[in-house]
């Protein structure tokens, strides 16, 4: 075992060189061990032995991670692997099946070109190791369950199994050298505790995927239709007539899992790093695509391939070089046989040494060089395992039965990557130092740097070349609308300084709310006129003026319509017939107090969580993220209450915050239809502008239509079995969908803009209390001593019923909704008919922005408005959410009043009282040596600490 380095395969080959060429004994702990090194050796073993060396080894391993190694890979030669090889090679991975998904491989290869697209037009690099597994899993994860786990934010859970497994399986076991030791009870309990740990989240994720195929099965089978044909669709359709257990189908699953990942996306890898390195070579193959593609096609197309012959050639030189597995899995002699002269008893175990095999000089010709010409004259090396020179994937009897789709997955990628793109070395070399496990492969991720080729239609060139004479057209045509409005507009107090074309906007800093403001002071405290772009706008300061647009004028003034599923949800829905349908469900079936209260045991529950986080922390005096811990427990809640599910429990939570995060970015930043509406609308322009969004709205598409379906899976299941359903916000919207007359898009719509709105607000407010109160120390002191004196010592968290005698408590909140609303500009509004405010004309399609952030710090109204003062609110019981007092609205107001403001306060109070009431808190030492907590603020659909949240938790 000495003699054993960290990269095997490379000293079993050094070790056959000097004492075994062809066949080596090796006592490898006890257990006897033979290496096969030749391609004469590997074809006596592995074609005339092929039944005598048909079985595996077993181990406790593969038995804990393949359910008593009942997969098609590990388990041992028999009737039940037969049977199981005979439904994976006629049923699942035959070249019928490969073939059908062509348009998900298309689909996904134009999802990894277009986030290429977004680093080239950066200059900045490409992590080709990420994109190439995340495109590598979700082919797999898409064949075997119908689902994209990266859109379903499961990538990272499954990357993580998929690694452990990895690890457990090529990493020293001490069973496969001392199996008696092993198999001693204490001992195997220490060595396979992360074994079975690992085998339990596995647990979790198949079978919730194959409980969810298992009842869309009844379902489509009781509405007669045909169910998509996925991998567990097909072993559950067969299921019975094969005697398959549950266990059987999640073995099969996680070996494909496994095994279907890592292949494809190493050697894309590998062949991109080669390739870098030989430009020529890349230079050849880039022509040869470029030949066979269409100029100006988006990605290359899978009818394209067959004419690419050195693409081929590069693919298999890159498996030659760069097996995944360079030492195929070990085999068993399962009788007594005689090979070559040499007696080999039953149960030996036989490695053989693919990757020393393909680098033998006496056949491959400059063996170590990267050379795929030599592939276009050998047309006998194929993937089949009949030449023995070259076995990427085994031979024989146990041959990987997914070639087919390992190749067909690498073919139509690579293709894409050097059809649409030059590439260029990040860095000044590629460090090709390898890592060992079940797989090798690089041990340093792969950063490219990408350079678009010319893709554009000539209907685009056109529009491209024409874009200044329409521009100057455009501008021209704005700046007319914008005089004429400007008319009417003329007696409304403006800022001096006014330019051509961009007009005001050169005034308006990152933090618009405080530009406003100080804009407003000098020109316009009441009401002011800023021309921003082709659009003239209004701006509203004061608390008279707000009363007098949103509730003199509130009939008519309406929300822009944002492309949000045609903005049929019922924040930026129009004013009108479907609007107050949308907001008449809202509030009365979905946003009721009732409906609220409802969730408190789901809050009590993910309150207890975040404070058994924070205890964990205190025991180690460091200082905890407080930003993440409060961001994921508004997450929580508001997934659960929309959906029913809490996405931290399937992994979904990192796609479900990148996307809130891309939609509030989308929402909150520069848009250029914002300020040069005619423009934005050219078809040239608006692709360009709107790529992003599109984009991340199918992602929404994957993500809402899977629950949607899911749900209404459900529905059907639980009506025939009369049962009633949890009912979240989907289930309620399903259950009036017909009386309502909604479509998909219209649910959608409304859950989108709730997952949007109601994470960002709780999660804010709660980091700027905390922020406040430690920079208050009596504060934070008056506030625990109101909650510890209410709350009972010893109590875990605070209840729900005990936060009524908290006035203190709600004050705390009040002003920090006063201080720092979430949103401090209201969502524009816009004037529907010409009309009269405060003696101004205000022309019909003019937009108003309320800086509800500065009407809440006015000093004439607010005594020491920029002080952090709750006891302000004690006595001023006139300032409640509902919009009454129109210095105060961190909510709005009117008929566009946010309908989740109890829901918000409910989900922040009981955070917040039990964060002063387990807790004593203070600042990390450095920070606090640093003047404390940098309240610097970052702007977008919500305004927000721009650095994360850190305290120090100490248990009182």
């Amino acid at each position: 075992m000495h003699l054993i380095g960290s990269f095997p395969h490379m000293s079993l080959r050094d070790l056959a060189t000097k004492h075994g060429p062809d066949l080596m004994l090796l006592h490898l702990g006890t257990v006897p061990t033979l290496v096969v090194s030749s391609s004469r050796m590997a074809q006596v073993i592995l074609r005339t032995h092929d039944r005598v060396f048909a079985s595996r080894q077993q181990s406790a391993i593969t038995d804990i991670l393949f359910y008593g190694a009942t997969d098609v890979a590990f388990s041992p030669y028999g009737d039940y692997w037969r049977q199981i090889k005979k439904i994976v090679t006629t049923n699942l991975l035959t070249i019928k099946k490969i073939r059908s998904y062509s348009q998900t491989r298309q689909q996904e290869v134009r999802l990894v070109m277009a986030k290429i697209v977004e680093k080239a037009t950066t200059h900045m690099a490409v992590d080709l190791t990420e994109l190439l597994s995340c495109y590598t899993n979700n082919m797999v994860c898409h064949a075997m369950s119908g689902m994209f786990f990266c859109e379903e934010g499961r990538n990272q859970l499954f990357k993580e199994l998929i690694e452990i497994n990895s690890s457990l399986l090529g990493g020293f076991n001490i069973e496969d050298y001392f199996p008696s030791l092993a198999r001693l009870p204490v001992v195997r309990r220490l060595l396979y505790a992360k074994a079975y740990d690992v085998k339990k989240r596995w647990d979790q994720l198949l079978d919730k995927l194959i409980d969810d195929h298992s009842s869309k099965h009844r379902s489509s089978l009781l509405d007669n239709n045909d169910v998509e044909s996925d991998f567990i669709d097909v072993l559950l359709s067969i299921q019975q007539e094969y005697g398959l257990t549950k266990d059987n189908i999640k073995a099969n699953l996680a070996i494909m899992f496994e095994a279907g990942t890592d292949t494809s996306f190493i050697e894309l890898e590998y062949a991109m790093a080669e390739l870098m390195q030989k430009p020529q070579m890349m230079a050849k193959l880039q022509a040869e695509v470029r030949g066979v593609v269409s100029k100006g096609q988006e990605i290359v197309t899978e009818e394209h391939l067959g004419r690419m012959p050195y693409l081929k050639a590069v693919i298999k030189e890159t498996l030659r070089l760069h097996p995944a597995a360079p030492l195929l899995a070990p085999h068993v002699s399962v009788v007594d046989c005689n090979v070559e002269g040499y007696t080999i008893p039953s149960g030996t175990r036989v490695i053989v040494n693919a990757w020393a095999i393909a680098r033998d000089p006496s056949y491959w010709e400059n063996a170590e060089e990267f050379m795929p010409e030599r592939f276009l004259s050998n047309t006998m090396a194929d993937y089949n395992g009949n030449n023995f020179n070259f076995l990427p994937f085994g031979t024989g009897r146990r041959i990987c039965p997914g070639i087919n789709f390992a190749i067909t997955t690498i073919e139509i990628m690579l293709a894409s990557l050097v059809y649409r793109f030059d590439w260029k070395l990040f860095t000044s070399r590629i460090d090709m130092t390898e890592t060992f496990g079940a797989t090798i492969h690089l041990k340093e991720k792969l950063f490219l740097e990408a350079s678009t080729t010319p893709t554009m239609s000539c209907s685009d060139l056109l529009l491209a070349m024409m874009c200044p004479l329409i521009l100057l057209l455009i501008i021209f045509r704005c700046y007319a609308y914008a005089t004429r409005s400007g008319g009417m507009l003329s007696r409304v107090p403006s800022p001096p300084g006014r330019l051509p074309v961009i007009g005001h906007m050169h005034l308006i800093s990152s933090l618009p709310h405080k530009s406003l403001h100080d804009l407003a002071t000098k020109h316009g405290p009441d009401l002011m006129l800023l021309h921003l772009g082709a659009v003239p706008t209004l701006v509203v300061s004061s608390a008279r003026t707000a009363e007098a647009i949103l509730r003199t004028h509130d009939m008519t003034v309406c929300l822009p319509d944002i492309l949000l599923y045609g903005a049929t949800d019922v924040a930026f829905s129009p004013y009108g017939d479907y609007w107050r349908q949308i907001k008449k469900i809202v509030t009365m079936n979905l946003l009721t107090i009732k409906k609220v209260h409802s969730y408190g045991q789901t809050r009590q529950q993910e309150v207890r969580l975040v404070m058994a986080k924070i205890v964990e922390e205190a025991a180690t005096h460091m200082a905890i993220d407080l930003t993440e811990l409060l961001s994921c427990y508004s997450n929580n809640m508001v997934c659960h209450a929309v959906s029913g599910k809490f996405f931290r429990e399937e992994g979904r939570n990192q796609l479900f915050k990148e996307l809130i995060e891309i939609n509030s970015s989308l929402l909150g930043g520069f848009n250029l239809e914002d300020y040069f509406p005619s423009l934005a609308r050219l078809p040239v322009v608006r692709r360009l502008l709107c790529a992003k969004a599109y984009h991340v709205k199918r992602r929404w598409d994957q993500l809402l239509d899977q629950l949607i379906d899911d749900h209404a899976s459900k529905r059907r299941s639980s009506m025939l079995d009369n049962n009633d359903e949890e009912s979240d916000f989907i289930d309620v919207l399903l259950s009036i969908q017909q009386e309502y007359g909604l479509t998909k898009d219209n649910i959608k719509a409304n859950l989108v803009v709730m997952f949007e709105a109601g994470t960002d607000t709780s999660y804010i407010e709660l980091e700027y209390a905390m922020a406040e109160l430690i920079q208050k120390p009596q504060l934070m002191a008056k506030l625990q001593a109101e909650v510890r004196g209410v709350v009972p010592k010893g109590q875990e968290i605070v209840t729900e019923e005990q936060l009524g005698r908290m006035p203190y408590l709600k004050v705390v909140i009040k002003e920090t909704l006063r201080l720092h609303p979430a949103a401090p500009l209201l969502v524009p509004h816009v004037s529907m008919v010409d009309c009269n405010v405060e003696g101004y004309t205000i022309p019909s399609g003019t937009r108003v922005i309320v800086n509800a952030w500065a009407i809440a710090r006015d000093p004439s109204y607010w005594e020491n408005a920029e002080e952090f003062m709750p006891e302000r609110f004690l006595s001023n019981t006139m300032a409640g959410y509902n919009g009454n007092n129109f210095n105060f609205l961190p909510f709005g107001t009117g008929r566009r009043i946010c309908p989740g403001m109890n829901f918000a306060i409910a989900t922040i109070e009981v955070m917040l009282a039990s964060l002063v009431y387990r807790f004593d808190w203070k600042l990390p030492i450095d920070q606090a040596a640093n003047g404390g907590i940098d309240m610097t603020e970052t702007f977008g659909i919500t305004i927000h600490l721009k650095e994360k949240l850190l305290l120090v938790p100490h248990l009182p």
